[in-house]
């Protein structure tokens, strides 16, 4: 079965289930899909907002350009440092948050909601728990 995840991703989507990881790639016409041949698989997946059904048929696969090796820094009694989120402005949020593969921000978003919204994206990568993707709430009120 071909399913879609609506998110689009640069490198794609990769969810894992039971052992199993599937890499959501974009097609010639922009969707990112995925062939699950495991119905069960496939009934976890569509019951995330994020997966829908894709409709069989020809699907021309485009290949992705790794990004280049990253040469991990020296690690033995040093930290790397993450941007203090509370001292950035609203211009170097959303710059960062574009930086660090969140969905652009709503223009109508307040500064504070934003900077919570960033805060809790790199908890979230931070905790490695990034099987489902989770896409922050936008309030354009503030």
């Amino acid at each position: 079965m071909f399913i879609e995840c609506t998110i689009r991703r640069k490198l794609g989507t990769h969810p894992e289930i039971d052992g199993t990881t599937y890499h959501f790639m974009p097609i010639a016409t922009g969707e990112h899909v995925a062939i699950v041949p495991d119905e069960a698989h496939a009934e976890r997946l569509l019951a995330i907002p994020s997966f829908r059904e894709f409709p069989e048929g020809r699907v021309e696969f485009i290949p992705i350009e790794p990004p280049p090796e990253k040469v991990e820094p020296e690690l033995v009694g040093t930290q790397v440092a993450t941007p203090n989120v509370a001292d950035m402005s609203r211009d170097q949020l959303i710059a960062y948050a574009d930086l660090i593969g969140m969905r652009k921000p709503h223009p109508a978003i307040g500064t504070d909601k934003l900077r919570g919204n960033v805060a809790a994206f790199l908890e979230l990568r931070a905790s490695g728990d990034n099987d489902d993707p989770v896409e922050p709430e936008e309030d354009p009120k503030e």
